[in-house]
């Protein structure tokens, strides 16, 4: 609404702007005219508005005005509308394959972790106690992982053309991957 409020009055501006244009030489001769009092004070005429005779040229010209028809018109504006945005898609091959991986790392973590913990390991992490079931691990992980492929799809719908997107999953599969080595690791040690 703003927008359109600005647009009017803008374009109305332009229109007065381009009406009020006045030949630098007949406006001094107005002047001249009505500074040395030959003109007077009764006698005195504005000119006519240009909208006023633009089908009058010949009134437009009278002596007695002071000021010459410039044929100044108001310049036409054409609405024209918006070319139409091609949208990429924003769930693309690339960011399925990244999701796709991400949540292969999540996996590999918490089988990875189920497997330390049936080999006598115990669990890091304190949010999930020292023996977490399967369900409890994954009933954790799945919404991060869900909360995360949302970020990254929020990421790449807002900047289409960046690699921003790309580095929550990324990121994600370093940490899970990093998991699940360190506990295939704990548990060869043993």
């Amino acid at each position: 609404m703003m927008r359109l409020c600005f647009t009017i009055l803008l374009f109305l501006s332009l229109v007065l702007c381009a009406s009020a244009q006045v030949s630098p030489a007949s406006q001094n001769r107005w002047l001249q005219d009505a500074n040395a009092g030959a003109v007077a004070s009764a006698e005195l005429t504005l000119p006519d508005a240009p909208s006023a005779t633009e089908h009058k040229p010949d009134e437009a010209t009278r002596p007695g005005s002071g000021l010459q028809y410039t044929g100044i018109e108001p310049p036409t504006f054409r609405i024209q509308p918006r070319p139409a945005v091609v949208r990429e898609k924003t769930i693309d091959r690339p960011f399925i394959i990244l999701q796709a991986l991400q949540l292969a790392a999540m996996i590999g973590d918490v089988e990875s972790t189920r497997y330390g913990l049936s080999h006598g390991g115990r669990e890091g992490n304190p949010l999930v106690g020292s023996h977490p079931s399967r369900a409890v691990l994954y009933g954790i992980s799945l919404p991060v992982t869900a909360g995360l492929t949302y970020w990254s799809y929020h990421l790449k719908k807002a900047a289409p053309h960046s690699r921003r997107w790309q580095i929550v999953p990324l990121v994600t599969m370093g940490i899970h991957g990093v998991a699940a080595v360190h506990n295939l690791a704990t548990v060869r040690s043993r």
